[in-house]
């Protein structure tokens, strides 16, 4: 080995088994030594038994420490394929090797692979080590892909506005989604309540509603990315959505790093889910002001619980707009009666007041 490159062929029953010697010259001085000084070592690992509490492929592996790559293929058919061969056999050669010595062994190695997941003699803590290796880094990139992924899809929206609350809020989403379709922008706007389904329209356009899928009927954060996604491609102006987070780190996802609305609504702040935001009810108000934007606007008809959101806004330096029972109480009864269905004054007054922001608003754009 010492004097040459070459590899060496070992033909046997089961397939070929190939020794490649380093190609530096001086490496394979080193290795011809190393092996002759701890031949007893090398010995012991060569002949492995079954009660060793060491992986078969341990000798293999040693010999790779010293630049020897040693392969194992099988004997190729008729059909020009490679047979299956004994797991048995298979144990004693590293299910992956780092460095292919031969590209015609790519069948082999992808046999290899196919034997780790059926076999139980190449789970050892090498391959288990590589494959949680393999398994976190694809969770952590395609984490890492999808968060860049929303960043840059909400970048592209113009105008992002959001609604929370305890009661009410998918009915002022709709009524929002009504308002914005009226005033001829193209939208999407996603809504919770009993049945998850997301508006469209086109500038001008009609508005149509769609089921949203849930699989195994669960709500998860990843809809919200998938809508946002969608209204990005759609080229949507303005994106409406309801949040449907209960526990704080989810809406802060939502609101802080996902989406980062221009405008955000919160119906009230009554006790609800107290299991999840309580226990008390004055704690309801405290963890909604996690989905209280940073430099936006805050608009609101909580009346008792008002001031712990007026607090927060102040300290994110956001525009606080509250809307009560003035404002509900000058709404006529043939007014609230053009809605098909009973809508709460308060809901109402919360979208007219949102149409007075976003009138503000394209008035200082103007100026």
């Amino acid at each position: 080995m010492a004097l040459g490159s070459q590899p060496s062929y070992f033909y046997h029953s089961e397939g070929i088994t190939q020794l490649q010697p380093p190609g530096n010259i001086l490496k394979r001085w080193q290795a011809s030594w190393t092996i002759s000084r701890r031949f007893a070592d090398y010995a012991r690992l060569r002949n492995w038994q079954e009660k060793s509490q060491q992986p078969a492929h341990t000798y293999v592996s040693a010999l790779a420490e010293l630049g020897i790559k040693v392969t194992f293929t099988g004997h190729e058919t008729q059909n020009s394929s490679f047979q299956s061969t004994d797991p048995a056999v298979l144990r004693f050669f590293p299910a992956f090797v780092p460095v292919l010595p031969n590209a015609d062994l790519a069948s082999s190695l992808w046999t290899d692979f196919k034997d780790y997941f059926v076999s139980v003699y190449e789970n050892s803590l090498y391959e288990l080590a590589v494959f949680m290796a393999v398994s976190v880094a694809y969770f952590m990139g395609r984490n890492i892909y999808l968060y860049r992924k929303i960043l840059a899809a909400r970048s592209r929206l113009p105008l992002v506005l959001g609604g929370w609350g305890t009661r009410g809020k998918s009915g002022t989403e709709r009524i929002k989604a009504a308002l914005i379709n009226a005033l001829g922008h193209s939208i999407v706007s996603k809504t919770t309540g009993c049945e998850a389904m997301f508006l469209h329209a086109h500038p001008f356009g009609t508005l149509r509603e769609m089921f949203l899928f849930r699989p195994y009927d669960k709500a998860t954060i990843w809809e919200q990315h998938a809508l946002v996604c969608l209204a990005d491609k759609l080229n949507c102006e303005v994106f409406l959505w309801e949040c449907m987070g209960l526990t704080p780190s989810y809406v802060d996802i939502l609101q802080r790093q996902w989406m980062r609305d221009d405008i955000s609504t919160i119906t009230n702040t009554y006790p609800d889910h107290e299991d999840i935001q309580g226990p008390a009810g004055i704690n309801i108000p405290q963890v909604m002001p996690h989905f209280i934007p940073h430099n936006g606007s805050l608009l609101t008809t909580e009346e008792q619980m008002r001031p712990i959101l007026q607090a927060s806004a102040k300290e994110r330096n956001t525009r606080f707009k509250p809307a009560g029972w003035l404002e509900a109480g000058l709404l006529a009864e043939d007014v609230l009666a053009r809605f098909p269905y009973d809508e709460h004054p308060f809901n109402i007054v919360l979208v007219l007041a949102l149409a007075e922001e976003l009138w503000t608003l394209h008035q200082v754009l103007e100026n």
